[in-house]
């Protein structure tokens, strides 16, 4: 079958020699109109109304099971005085229908264990309302409950008046807690990237006139006009039976009758072209850093799930990895800061398809990295790339698609799901891993560079360019507008020649020099909530503790912790931040022969990731690679350890960028910071201030402090979770980290008990600083008490109850906040002790009576005591998300990681379920009784201009 043809201009006339149309696909791959295959495992009909229906149904053994009813009615189908009605209806969703009046469908929900923002949720944007339901361990009758709620959603809200009314401030107040400084920057790079379209006057947020005063009659009207059969999609996903489910979403949806209100497929269309080069200057006085944000947008001329687009988007993905590596190559010659451009294209809507870079300059000259931007786009245009440099990313393409592919039956059934409603939102194709390695191997058969070349010359002559400077606001007078468009047009009307720029390319052998003599081992009872959970406890010859996990049911990547004692306490012992910088330097400097760039390609290479970490009392590393993998992690660990390098240049770098954002610290930070600096003794050594980074240390300080901080690998547990079995596992960690030798540098004694502990006192403190129309508030309370791992569970319950009770009182009934939570942390060490930590934001004229509210919620649960329902409904909302966490290898390493390789805490891990089982209402409100509530301290963020609220 013939496809279309791609033309792609080289300056008005067609590259001799070059194909411009994608080359002949095998048969399976084809369909009429060149419209690519749907993913074999997919289900998709119709009812008679109308209704899309998308089943990926899998192991009936995954209990997971993924709903989504995606409604085609965002702000975007909103009148001029509807603007917010979308997001309003989604609000009222939650407020009652015919079958579940006032909040049943959510109570029902909550009685199986399934909490509200967790698996519960609803999004407005620009073009859908999607409402969500995750069931992670479903059962028939969950799934029947769940697609009874949804229908009921689609076709059967109440709108009752008085929940409206309430309603309209919880949405106030949800714009609200968005106030502040990434509000105001991320509001003129929305105008800036939908100049021309409806998006730019169509905040899905609406305007609050709207939603306060629209009469409940237009919002009905709405919900009326959209919520029609024939807009709207069913997705389930997951362990379910087919046939007994198509039966169930007959009853359900089958009886909604077909409307004529349809909603279009082209939305988001770019109407007005206006200006191609569109600048715009954003600065602000709580912007610390400065970059540039370069947005490249160009309309297409036909969807995304066609194989002619698909060809065109797999040749820029090529051309755009090898601008990433150039850009990365002027970083490492202090061209840029940092610099990066996505090699993805984000598609803003159907039609509309965006290229996004970001570049940090030198010395903060925007209009220097603009102009060396724009000349390597320009460089991209008039040179061919190298063989060599398309067989590079080639290379790294395939093999992460290979991996991908491999791995697709781990994929969870969120994420499938959620790409197959992005594919029906924005026109995508819908395939696995499989077809999508097996397009582009035939893809990469015909690709030469003049393809990568061609599709720059079309992209330049086609798209439109927005340009975005952000920085502090002391910025504002030293740049404009037309020197910003300058610089991009000086760039592109350069000489340019080939990329001269090289990485010189240097091994990565996997031959490690561990040691051979056997570790210990000691087998660990960890089977949690799997029945096929196994773990042990290796001891290596030079001491390093390494605790091992298996679980071939674990849901995501190999995840590695080496944890030390010592963390920030150290302090005091170096300079404030120097432990932090210590870990950190490195990993911009590099590791020995391999520079900053190559450390990156390795990541990119093998998929993996490794970064420090340093708490009060912990340092140490973490990483997370995929199962191939773990062998290069571990040798990058290992050169991190022995071999790390550091450099004067970085360290200056990143000492004046920490002394630029200390003058523009956000509001919301210096508030938090207040409050540990009142609330906290010595909290002085938790927070990072101006005259902390007076004593500026040297690079070779720093690796004197390195070589004391990771010198002794006894004092090193290594803590590793993954679906490889442990012998594996544990001969890899044995490998890479057994040749760890103890340095010559005197290590230090573990950690220091800084006397950091809560001020055990009322006190109350408020903060004129505040830039924005809310107040922040912050309520705290602590008190003496004993740690154990029962008490850890018993205070999981009553932070679930709290914030049940807190959520009803100061949301639902009083319509004051739109999110609150009370955290409850029972410390260990280096003394026991409980703090809990209740936050919410709403208008400052409303801060005073809901802070006294949220504590008369608190000191009732004390004096009067959880319910028996309340006491069930807690326990199994820690039940179920305990086992959503034991799924996980980052919930197994980062336990492991805290026990320390203690035999008695790794002990606990494995008997936690049978404590939260055996502990009792009267055990659970006596807790409550010795801790909660005391010692109230109440901290408020208010705005500078109160006449802004």
């Amino acid at each position: 079958m013939k496809l279309l043809q791609i033309f792609m201009l080289a300056g008005g006339v067609l590259l001799a020699g070059c194909q411009t149309s994608p080359p002949e696909q095998p048969e399976s791959m084809i369909v009429s109109e060149g419209r690519l295959p749907l993913r074999k495992d997919m289900v998709s009909y119709q009812l008679d109304n109308g209704l899309e229906i998308r089943l990926l149904p899998r192991s009936v053994s995954e209990k997971n099971v993924e709903m989504r009813l995606l409604v085609k009615a965002g702000s975007l189908q909103e009148t001029e005085n509807e603007r917010g009605l979308a997001h309003f209806v989604e609000h009222m969703a939650f407020k009652g229908t015919e079958d579940f009046p006032g909040q049943e469908s959510f109570a029902q929900l909550e009685k199986e264990g399934i909490s509200l923002g967790a698996h519960v949720n609803a999004i407005t944007s620009f073009n859908s309302t999607t409402y969500q339901l995750s069931l992670p361990d479903a059962t028939d009758k969950q799934i029947d409950t769940g697609l009874h709620i949804l229908s009921q959603w689609a076709f059967a809200m109440t709108f009752d008046e008085q929940a409206v009314e309430k309603e309209r401030e919880v949405i106030v107040e949800e714009w609200r807690i968005r106030q502040g400084v990434g509000q105001r920057i991320n509001s003129e790079l929305d105008d800036l990237r939908y100049r021309g379209t409806r998006m730019a006057v169509r905040s899905p947020i609406g305007l609050i006139e709207v939603v306060r005063n629209a009469p409940l009659s237009r919002a009905r009207a709405f919900y009326e006009r959209w919520y029609q059969p024939q807009n709207m999609v069913l997705l389930v996903a997951g362990g379910f039976d087919e046939d007994k489910i198509a039966t169930q979403i007959n009853d359900y949806f089958g009886s909604a009758v077909k409307g004529k209100q349809l909603a279009t497929k082209e939305w988001g269309k770019l109407q007005e072209k206006g200006e191609k080069l569109k600048t715009a200057l954003i600065f602000d006085a709580e912007q610390p850093g400065r970059f540039v944000q370069i947005m490249i947008q160009r309309t297409l001329s036909e969807p995304m799930n066609t194989v002619n687009s698909q060809w065109r988007d797999f040749i820029e993905q090529l051309w755009l990895a090898i601008l990433n590596q150039r850009l990365t190559l002027m970083v490492d010659h202090q061209q840029f800061s940092r610099a990066s451009i996505r090699e993805q294209s984000v598609l803003l809507s159907p039609s509309l398809q965006q290229h996004l870079a970001i570049l940090y300059p030198v010395d903060g000259d925007y209009e220097d990295s603009i102009r060396r931007f724009s000349r390597e786009l320009h460089r991209l245009a008039k040179v061919p790339v190298s063989q060599a440099e398309l067989d590079a990313v080639r290379n790294v393409l395939l093999q992460k698609l290979a991996r991908k592919s491999a791995s697709s039956a781990r994929y969870s059934s969120r994420y499938l799901l959620n790409r197959i409603m992005d594919a029906d939102s924005f026109q995508l194709p819908v395939m696995d891993k499989h077809q999508e390695l097996e397009m582009v191997t035939t893809f990469l058969q015909e690709v030469t560079p003049s393809h990568l070349q061609a599709s720059v010359q079309s992209m330049l002559q086609e798209a439109r360019v927005n340009i975005a400077l952000i920085g502090p606001d002391s910025d504002r007078k030293k740049i404009q507008e037309q020197t910003v468009a300058s610089a991009w047009e000086q760039g592109l009307g350069s000489k340019v020649g080939s990329f001269t720029l090289r990485h010189q390319a240097v091994d990565f052998d996997l031959i490690p020099s561990g040691s051979t003599t056997p570790a210990s081992k000691q087998l660990l009872n960890l089977k949690g909530e799997s029945s096929s959970g196994t773990g042990e406890k290796w001891v290596l010859p030079n001491g390093l503790t390494i605790l091992l996990y298996s679980d071939p049911d674990l849901s995501d990547q190999v995840q590695l912790n080496l944890r030390i004692a010592g963390g920030r306490s150290l302090e005091t012992e170096t300079g404030r931040n120097w432990i932090s910088t210590a870990l950190n330097l490195p990993f911009s400097c590099g590791f020995e022969e391999y520079s900053r760039k190559d450390l990156m390609a390795l990541n990119k290479q093998y998929d993996m990731s490794l970064s420090p970490y340093s708490e009060l009392l912990h340092h140490g590393f973490r990483g997370e690679s995929s199962v191939e993998s773990l062998e290069p992690l571990l040798k990058v660990l290992n050169m991190r350890l022995r071999r790390p390098v550091f450099c004067q240049d970085q360290l200056n770098r990143i000492l004046i960028l920490q002394k630029q954002q200390m003058k523009h610290l956000p509001a919301e930070r210096r508030f938090m910071d207040a409050i540990t600096l009142a609330a906290f003794d010595h909290g002085d050594t938790l927070v990072l201030q101006p005259k902390s980074l007076a004593e500026a240390p040297s690079a070779n300080d720093l690796k004197q402090v390195d070589q004391r901080l990771l010198s002794d690998p006894s004092t090193m547990v290594v803590s590793i979770s993954s679906r490889l079995p442990v012998k594996k596992m544990g001969e890899l960690a044995s490998s890479w980290l057994g040749s760890l030798q103890k340095l010559e540098a005197l290590p230090y004694d573990g950690w220091r008990d800084q006397g950091v502990r809560p001020k055990h006192k009322a006190m109350e403190q408020r903060f004129p600083w505040g830039s924005s129309p809310k107040s922040m508030v912050q309520i705290q309370y602590s008190h003496n008490a004993q740690w154990s791992k029962r008490n850890q569970l018993v205070m999981a319950m009553i932070e679930s109850a709290v914030n049940q009770r807190l959520r009803q009182v100061l949301r639902v009934e009083n319509s004051g906040v739109y999110a609150i939570h009370m955290s409850q942390l029972l410390a260990r060490d280096p003394q026991p002790y409980y703090l809990g930590r209740l936050n919410f934001t709403t208008a400052p004229t409303k801060a005073d009576d809901l802070a006294t509210r949220a504590d008369a919620v608190v000191q009732g649960l004390v004096s009067k005591g959880m319910t028996m329902a309340e006491f069930k409904q807690a326990h199994r909302m820690v039940a179920m998300k305990r086992k959503q966490q034991q799924a996980s290898a980052v919930y197994w390493t980062s336990a492991l990681a805290q026990s320390m390789g203690d035999g008695a805490k790794i002990e606990e891990l494995s008997d936690a379920a049978a404590q939260l089982d055996s502990i009792t209402l009267d055990e659970v409100n006596g807790l409550m009784g010795q801790v909660l509530g005391r010692n109230r301290k109440l901290f408020v963020l208010e705005p500078m201009d109160k006449r802004a609220s």
